[in-house]
């Protein structure tokens, strides 16, 4: 079982926080597409707030009105993902970077 239907079974919301330049709307469509259904969608454009600043962290919590400490984070990139969500009392996990995951998955072909 994967995290985001782990969450659904627990009743969580699952949201997507993205450091992105395309607009929520597009985001999401991109998210349908892989089958990840989320309750709120959050891209640093639309907010002109970055998680490498912290800033839409302390944004999605005030505009989803939980406290850091109800939110866990999971993201590929140390500091933006990571440490900002840590230093902004977020639980945080690093997942590695799909690129790192797809590699490791073509190389396991040949093993």
């Amino acid at each position: 079982m994967d995290v985001i239907e782990k969450a659904r079974e627990l009743g969580k919301r699952v949201i997507a926080v993205s450091d992105m330049y395309l607009p929520e709307s597009v985001e999401r469509e991109i998210l349908d597409s892989s089958l990840y259904d989320m309750d709120a969608v959050y891209v640093s454009c639309d907010y002109d707030k970055t998680k490498g600043s912290g800033k839409l962290f302390d944004f999605v919590c005030k505009k989803e009105n939980i406290k850091p400490e109800e939110m866990v984070h999971f993201g590929d990139n140390y500091i933006s993902d990571y440490s900002e969500a840590i230093n902004h009392g977020i639980s945080a996990f690093q997942t590695p970077k799909i690129v790192d995951y797809e590699i490791s998955e073509q190389e396991n072909k040949y093993l």
